[in-house]
């Protein structure tokens, strides 16, 4: 008797099939037809040991990763071991481990392609992923330095939308009298200073997540006082003549 076992509903693992024997009769009776009999021979059934291989699949759980990563980021393999990773040009990849080193890579997005050898008869097999490495954070100047008389407040300091990290940005203005000792003073892209009676300076943080913070260049308002004008209380001026104004 031919039977055909369908083991494509079977996950991976490790398995044991054993082949028996029924037949449809009775056990007091020749006219009975309602008991089935299950014969194993003892226990000496022909018996099957196989294995279901599951196919390969990878994934990076850290991924996207940002450029100051100087670790080797893990892969997660299952099913199948003892292949080779590889990946194009740009990605620093371990070819036995899968690990990527984003420091050393470029930015870009890059298919990881993991092939596992031939095994107990079955042919290689491959598995895929995407991984993309983000480009380095640029904050990009700030502008402009400028000149204003104390009692005024300086035209809108501005900056550019930042550059690379994972496109998400948030934004911390600072101002100092000294150039060294920082204040937070906004949160938003550019910035509009209040009134001012001294030379002050100024630089914008950008962040973007787990890709860091950069730091803007500085720019200086510098402020000079009003000037003063003293004259006599009491004065005479001809026609024709100018006043005398210290």
């Amino acid at each position: 008797i031919n039977a055909a076992v369908d083991l494509t509903t079977i996950g991976p693992g490790n398995y044991v099939l054993e082949v028996y024997y029924s037949m449809t009769g009775s056990k007091t009776s020749n006219s009975g037809c309602g008991d089935i009999q299950y014969i194993n021979n003892a226990g000496s059934n022909y018996l099957s040991n196989f294995s279901i291989i599951g196919q390969p699949a990878i994934s990076y759980s850290s991924a996207p990763f940002c450029r100051n990563l100087t670790t080797d980021q893990a892969v997660t393999l299952t099913n199948q071991t003892g292949g080779a990773f590889s990946a194009p040009s740009g990605l620093s990849i371990n070819s036995a481990t899968g690990a990527i080193l984003p420091s050393a890579s470029t930015a870009g997005t890059y298919t990881v392609t993991y092939t596992a050898p031939p095994l107990s008869g079955c042919a290689a097999a491959t598995a895929t992923t995407s991984v993309q490495v983000y480009a380095d954070l640029a904050s990009g100047n700030i502008s402009s330095s400028q000149t204003i008389c104390a009692g005024l407040a300086p035209a809108q300091l501005t900056g550019p939308v930042p550059t690379g990290g994972t496109g998400v940005y948030t934004y911390q203005w600072q101002s100092s009298p000294d150039g060294t000792t920082w204040t937070n003073v906004a949160t938003t892209q550019n910035y509009s200073p209040g009134v001012l009676n001294a030379t002050t300076y100024y630089q914008r943080i950008s962040t973007s997540g787990s890709c860091g913070s950069v730091t803007s260049n500085t720019i200086t308002v510098t402020v000079n006082p009003r000037p003063t004008v003293t004259s006599p209380n009491t004065a005479i001026v001809c026609s024709g003549q100018s006043p005398n104004i210290n």
